[in-house]
């Protein structure tokens, strides 16, 4: 059953509300895109994990097989949010693929309740205020991934397109 495959996760989930206190918010970060695994398992994962006494406050979206070389042509998990908001009572937050406020928008509308976003402050930290002035205004990460490597300590470069 479900309750008893994600039983570690719920676990773990009440002892940081057992630390923290109601009051501290804790989301869950699942990979949606695990080979194998259906909508059905997700919505069960995070039905199981919320349905509790709301354990979770948040889910954010993720996954490894999305982190794509190149720029994004939509946010990576916009299919799996369009299809999950209506099964779990819970926020869906999407990460990964944003890079102007129009793609955050389209994720909004698709049934994510916030995005969350990373390579485009690596490249402009002041990426949020980027769009909050402008609504065309798009950041320069070209999504190469750069970033995701240790940083390189000789030249204390983070991201090869960022001002410095």
């Amino acid at each position: 059953c479900a309750e008893n495959r994600f039983r570690i996760i719920r676990e773990i989930g009440e002892a940081v509300k057992a630390a923290c206190g109601d009051h501290y918010p804790l989301l869950m970060k699942i990979n949606v895109t695990d080979s194998g695994k259906t909508d059905a398992y997700y919505a069960d994962l995070v039905t199981a994990l919320t349905a509790a006494g709301e354990l979770f406050d948040a889910v954010e979206t993720s996954g490894w097989d999305a982190i794509v070389s190149g720029a994004a042509q939509k946010p990576y998990f916009i299919d799996v949010v369009k299809r999950l908001h209506s099964d779990v009572d819970v926020p869906l937050i999407e990460v990964g693929g944003f890079r102007n406020a129009e793609s955050m928008l389209e994720a909004i509308r698709a049934g994510a309740s916030a995005v969350s976003i990373s390579r485009p402050l690596v490249c402009e930290p002041d990426f949020a205020a980027m769009i909050r002035d402008a609504d065309d205004a798009v950041s320069k990460c070209k999504g190469c991934g750069y970033c995701l490597n240790p940083l390189d300590l000789s030249t204390m470069i983070r991201c090869p397109v960022a001002d410095r």
